[in-house]
């Protein structure tokens, strides 16, 4: 056992030897005469990305996700300063315009905390629209003026199949601008520490959406009719998703059961109930055909009775004289009618 470990010692002081050799053998090499060191070699190979502007934009802008690009270059190549982030460079306020292929930096951007300079940049058409985070769910510890969200909606739904009013939640505007976190705006001077950084001192009341015509009428309706809440997005994903909101059966197979099972129940109602109107539409033909029926005898019985009323007045006895006749040992007797206005004899 002691001969083992002795053999795996030497073993080991060897293969040591050995790398010493071959780390010594390989800077003695060209490359090292040269003075050109791995390491050195990776740092003047190392890349860096930086933002630039996709096309011209002119002063008081607000930069959107189309008017951005991401480049690549080495790291002695990248401008000074440059903005390396989209998310450093979306949402903001130019001060000044840009041409196409400009880099970013944070010159570039308003330092006039008023909102003045706010308005001023809004384009035609466009709103400024605050939302209040009181059922943000702590999302607004992430936001940080010149981000992008999406608007959530929950909204009660009124049910015409009889099972209530139904829970829905809907996305309602995707990739909206945030030009204000509480009181800290796009336009609002900000140091290099506090740029971008999410938002601490203490929770904001509002976030202000920059918006159109329309998405401003649907977001008051939204909140007029139930609650809004927002999700964090990437500023580079401009992407529209299809979505047809989401409803209570859709959170589990345990509450599509029920609903299921409270559908049949109502279908079940339905046809019963379907069932004995067909039997009382049955019911009420048949007494309007049995009166309708009863109707038509009771004509015939009146026009009968009158028919025979008519025949009696004319069958009735007119006032008659009778006279006897005697021929040999015969006696006739006749009648005639008497004039009318005259008695009998």
């Amino acid at each position: 056992m002691k001969w083992s470990v002795v053999i795996l010692l030497v073993l080991g002081v060897v293969a040591a030897v050995c790398a010493a050799v071959f780390v010594v053998s390989f800077q003695g090499g060209p490359a090292g005469r040269a003075g050109a060191t791995p390491a050195a070699a990776g740092t003047e190979a190392r890349e860096g990305s930086y933002v630039v502007a996709s096309r011209d934009l002119d002063a008081r802008t607000v930069v959107e996700s189309a008017a951005v690009e991401v480049l690549t270059a080495a790291t002695k190549n990248v401008p000074s300063g440059a903005l390396a982030q989209p998310a450093e460079v979306i949402g903001q306020v130019l001060r000044k315009p840009m041409k196409r292929g400009q880099a970013f930096d944070r010159t570039c951007f308003t330092s006039e905390g008023t909102g003045v300079v706010l308005a001023g940049a809004l384009k035609d058409g466009k709103r400024a629209v605050s939302i209040p985070l009181a059922d943000s769910g702590g999302i607004e510890g992430l936001l940080y003026p010149g981000c992008m969200v999406d608007v959530l909606a929950a909204l009660q739904l009124k049910d015409d199949k009889g099972l209530g009013d139904q829970q829905m939640s809907m996305t309602l505007l995707q990739g909206v601008y945030v030009l204000a976190v509480g009181d800290q705006t796009v336009v609002t001077p900000a140091t290099d520490e506090t740029v971008h950084a999410p938002t601490s001192k203490g929770a904001p009341t509002t976030i202000t959406l920059l918006v159109d015509t329309k998405q401003a009428e649907m977001l008051y309706l939204a909140r007029q009719r139930g609650s809004v809440s927002i999700a964090l997005r990437n500023p580079m994903d401009t992407a529209v998703v299809g979505t047809q909101g989401t409803r209570m059966p859709s959170l589990s197979p345990v509450f599509a059961e029920a609903e299921n099972r409270m559908l049949q129940r109502l279908a079940e109602a339905s046809q019963r109930e379907q069932k004995k109107a067909d039997y009382d539409m049955e019911r009420a033909s048949q007494d309007i055909e049995l009166a309708r029926k009863q109707a038509e005898i009771a004509r015939i019985e009146l026009d009968k009775k009158k028919l025979e009323a008519e025949r009696a007045a004319q069958q009735s006895v007119k006032p008659q004289w009778e006279t006897r006749i005697l021929r040999g040992g015969t006696e006739e007797v006749r009648k005639f009618d008497l004039p009318e206005g005259k008695r009998s004899p």
